[in-house]
Parts: C-alpha cells; sequence; structure tokens
C-alpha cells in the first residue's frame, strides 16, 4: 500500500501544486527551501536520537514496519516541493506526461 499512498500523494501535489502556489501567493524557491530544510531535520533525527533510552513503546512491538518512515521521507515535504517546482517548470503537455511516468515509477 505505500507505493499507492506515495503515488496519490505525490501525483496530487504535482497536478495541484501550481495552483495551491498561487492560491497561498507562495513563490517557488520558498517552498524548494522549506522541503529542503524537512529533509535535512527528519536526516538529523535519525542520526541523533531525542532520549538516551529511545522511544519505548517502540521496543515492545515486534511489528517492524518500514512504512511509517518511508512515507515521510519519499512523499514528503522535499518531494512534494519538488513535483511542484519541475511542474511549474516544465510546462508543455509531453514534459508533464513524463513528470508523472516518473511519480509513478518512483512510488513503485
Amino acid at each position: 500500500y505505500t507505493s499507492l499512498y506515495v503515488f496519490a500523494i505525490l501525483a496530487a501535489f504535482t497536478i495541484l501544486g501550481s495552483f495551491i502556489l498561487y492560491m497561498f501567493r507562495l513563490e517557488l524557491p520558498a517552498i524548494q527551501i522549506a522541503g529542503g530544510f524537512m529533509v535535512a531535520h527528519s536526516g538529523y533525527r535519525m542520526l541523533v536520537p531525542t532520549s538516551a533510552h529511545g522511544d519505548p513503546e517502540a521496543h515492545q512491538d515486534n511489528d517492524i514496519a518500514f512504512t511509517p518512515m518511508a512515507l515521510r521521507l519519499i512523499a514528503g515535504p522535499g518531494a512534494i516541493g519538488e513535483v511542484i517546482g519541475l511542474w511549474a517548470r516544465y510546462t508543455e503537455p509531453r514534459e508533464r506526461l513524463a513528470i508523472l511516468i516518473a511519480v509513478l515509477v518512483i512510488s513503485i
């Protein structure tokens, strides 16, 4: 299911991204910088634990699902900012179709 969620999130922001930028009067570089900060923050949180012993609830559960962490990194703010930027930058239908195909390939 993760790949379906990733595709749905990225495809929605790919298609609606320009409208969202216009609606909130945001500029593309601001979205890209914010996405970069979020990716850097996620990477830092993976390297430095929040407490000395980690999360006690995480040790009690035997489910080692990859989905919660992967979904935030694959379809998170950095990826959303990138697909919005690509959609705004490339306006020809052939280029936009290539962006959606790339999102599908990444999702799979």
